[in-house]
């Protein structure tokens, strides 16, 4: 097997030969990233070095990246790479991007373990995400930049003082916290009981005091917002950045704008 781990950080460019949304040529799979290769090189099944783009939303013919991570398979005498625009992703979230292949295989995703490293590239994708999105959506939101939020941490909520991007869109906030995106709408009390019954959400969320800011879960939960004193009550999503591409999808179907 061919280590690939001197391509990390390196710039490359991809021939895409399965672009994005297109069908595997074998298998009953479609794409959910651009797929390609580096011509001229030699992988550790005797063909040119395969790579996974992310954070691209339409399909392409070439693509000049950085390699951000190694996909390491124990079972498979090929490595593969990951190439993205910029860095600022967790092992995770590069994990989510690739596994519609890699969960047939016993996978490992290397990168640079450098935390400063990572909390330098991750502001800076907030950052661009961020604006990319604002500019999606500019006739219909508002944009502004907040120096504190709760973020709760081993079940425990702290308050954190940086300014985090907060995009509202049609009475529903999107904010760009460093560990996930979190959507953010208040309702009644009915319009939440009715919520809780009706949605089912594919990611984590939270449900709290709108003056209060006390979480309500658990068995008792709609039981405990009806005999609280609260007015209105939040709903916070949390989505990985992986699921970036489909946000406005989610936000719609999640709260029905």
């Amino acid at each position: 097997m061919k280590d690939l781990t001197s391509y990390l950080n390196k710039e490359v460019i991809i021939k895409i030969d399965r672009p994005l949304n297109s069908k595997h040529p074998e298998h009953d799979m479609i794409y959910p990233v651009n797929y390609g290769y580096i011509e001229g090189t030699i992988s550790g099944d005797g063909k040119e070095i395969d790579a996974y783009i992310i954070g691209v939303d339409v399909p392409l013919e070439t693509f000049r990246g950085i390699v951000i991570g190694i996909v390491k398979r124990e079972d498979d005498n090929e490595d593969k790479l990951i190439v993205a625009a910029e860095k600022g992703y967790t092992k995770e979230e590069l994990y989510e991007y690739v596994k519609f292949t890699e969960q047939y295989f016993i996978s490992t995703i290397h990168i640079e373990d450098d935390l400063i490293s990572f909390m330098h590239f991750r502001l800076n994708l907030i950052k661009r995400l961020s604006r990319e999105l604002f500019n999606t959506i500019k006739e219909t939101s508002e944009y502004g930049l907040y120096d504190f939020n709760y973020i709760k941490l081993n079940q425990h909520h702290y308050l954190q003082y940086y300014q985090i991007p907060v995009i509202t869109y049609q009475s529903v906030d999107i904010g760009f916290n460093i560990d996930k995106i979190f959507i953010e709408k208040f309702y009644n009390k009915a319009e939440i009981i009715h919520w809780l019954d009706t949605k089912v959400v594919p990611f984590e969320y939270e449900i709290y005091g709108g003056e209060s800011c006390c979480s309500f879960e658990g068995e008792t939960m709609i039981e405990d917002i009806l005999n609280s004193e609260e007015r209105i009550i939040g709903v916070s999503v949390y989505m990985p950045y992986n699921n970036m591409n489909q946000i406005m999808t989610s936000i719609k179907t999640i709260f029905d704008v």
